[in-house]
């Protein structure tokens, strides 16, 4: 394919991608191609990938039909993307090529991928419907944050084994934001990783992600809201909250 070792290949497919780009070039070491060639194939064949991948849960919509197939049409690549990460982990692991994996190129990757969604993310806002509705916004802003401040503050203590604060500022982070920023608040509350947070975060969220955000019930929450009403979905959110509050503190105190 031509690129030097170490660096990673950015395949533009359409002009909005390429407008995506360039709000990020400058930010990016780019370098020339140094080989020619027809590389549809390479992009064609990662589309095929994610085709077969969901081969399996269209099948499954299809045959079950109603809300379920609209679940599998609107759900992301995300979650299968990390399932199929950790299937490759543990073959790699399994026949001892572990050191096959570069976590350097790894940290690259995810960065670069997080910078083009947010700037994705960002580029399609419609900032009419901000304006329109800053004031319910803004209150969900401010009582998320109040929330977040008093599940660290006052359930933490209380549900988290020790070192509850460090597990604690590494969900206050995501739930304030995304995952990377718990990750940075970790790192400012225990710069030599001195605490088992990481770990236990990390096994957390891969129970987590394939379910909320951006997995399944991120996708069935708007459907149900339609189908069932907000105050019934608000009923049912708020009665899973209390339930896992209760079992934290009862299995805190066994």
């Amino acid at each position: 394919m031509g690129a030097e070792y170490g660096r990673q290949w950015i395949t533009v497919r359409n002009p909005r991608g390429a407008e995506l780009l360039a709000l990020v070039e400058e930010e990016l070491d780019c370098a020339p191609v140094t080989s020619r060639g027809d590389r549809r194939q390479a992009v064609q064949q990662g589309i095929d990938a994610y085709d077969r991948a969901l081969r399996l849960p269209r099948w499954l919509a299809e045959l079950v039909g109603g809300g379920f197939r609209t679940v599998i049409d609107a759900l992301p690549v995300f979650p299968l993307a990390l399932a199929g990460s950790l299937l490759v982990r543990l073959v790699l692991e399994k026949t001892g090529k572990g050191s096959w994996t570069s976590a350097p190129i790894q940290t690259t990757v995810s960065t670069l991928a997080a910078d083009l969604l947010i700037a994705a993310a960002t580029a399609c806002l419609d900032l009419s419907l901000l304006r329109q509705d800053w004031l319910p916004l803004s209150v969900l802003a401010v009582v998320g944050l109040v929330w977040n401040l008093g599940v660290l503050l006052l359930l933490a203590p209380r549900i988290l084994p020790s070192p509850w604060f460090e597990r604690g500022i590494i969900e206050f982070g995501q739930g304030t934001g995304v995952a990377a920023s718990g990750l940075l608040l970790l790192r400012m509350a225990d710069p030599n990783d001195e605490s088992d947070a990481l770990p236990a975060f990390s096994i957390k969220q891969l129970i987590l992600q394939p379910l909320i955000a951006g997995g399944v019930i991120t996708v069935a929450a708007p459907l149900a809201v339609m189908q069932f009403g907000l105050a019934t979905w608000t009923g049912l959110c708020l009665a899973l909250v209390l339930l896992w509050i209760g079992l934290g503190i009862w299995l805190a105190r066994r």
